[in-house]
C-alpha cells in the first residue's frame, strides 16, 4: 500500500510541475531517440496555436511517419519549419513542452528541391517520429526524433504536433546538427 500512495504521489508531482529537467533545462525525461550529450546546435521556441489542424492521411501512406492507430498522438495543431541537412550528417530534434502541454515531434527527410509542408509535402526519403507509444498521452515530456545522413544534402520539415487534439501550448525546438 506504501508503494502506491508513493507512486501515486510521484506521478502527481510529475503531473503538477512539467518535465523534470537535470538543472541545466534539458529534461530528464525523454520519449524517442537519444540526443547528442552536448548543447544543441540551435533552439528556438514556438506554439501550437500558431499552427493548424491537418489531415493525416499523408502519413500514414507513403511518408510512413506513424501507424494510423497512433493518430491520436497528432490530432492538435501542427507546427512546421525547416532547416538543411548537409550530406553523411545525422541530426536529431527534440521538442521540449510546457508543462501540461502534450506534443509529438517528427522529422521528414526530403530532396533540397522539394516544397511545401504536410499534408501538402509529395515525396520524402525519410521521416521519423516520437510520440507516446504507451498511454497516447505524456503532457510535459519531451519528444526526440532522428534522421541519419546520407551521400547528399536534404531540406529537414521539423513537425511538432499537439497530441490528444491539443491546440495551445508553448514548447522548445532543439536541434542537432552532427555528432
Amino acid at each position: 500500500m506504501r508503494a502506491i500512495a508513493l507512486t501515486l504521489f510521484s506521478l502527481s508531482a510529475l503531473l503538477l510541475l512539467g518535465c523534470p529537467t537535470d538543472g541545466g533545462g534539458n529534461p530528464i525525461f525523454t520519449n524517442g531517440e537519444e540526443v547528442p550529450d552536448r548543447d544543441p546546435d540551435e533552439t528556438w521556441f514556438a506554439d501550437l496555436d500558431e499552427g493548424s489542424i491537418i489531415d493525416l492521411d499523408w502519413a500514414n501512406g507513403g511518408s510512413g511517419c506513424w501507424p494510423a492507430t497512433e493518430n491520436v498522438n497528432f490530432t492538435g495543431t501542427h507546427v512546421f519549419d525547416e532547416r538543411s541537412q548537409a550530406e553523411n550528417t545525422p541530426a536529431w530534434v527534440r521538442a521540449v513542452p510546457d508543462t501540461g502541454v502534450d506534443v509529438s515531434v517528427y522529422l521528414i527527410k526530403s530532396g533540397t528541391e522539394s516544397v511545401g509542408y504536410p499534408p501538402d509535402l509529395n515525396s520524402n526519403v525519410s521521416c521519423d517520429s516520437s510520440y507516446d507509444r504507451e498511454n497516447d498521452g505524456n503532457p510535459g515530456v519531451s519528444e526526440a526524433a532522428k534522421a541519419l545522413g546520407g551521400n547528399n544534402p536534404y531540406r529537414l520539415v521539423i513537425g511538432v504536433a499537439g497530441a490528444n487534439d491539443t491546440t495551445e501550448g508553448g514548447f522548445e525546438v532543439q536541434l542537432w546538427l552532427g555528432e
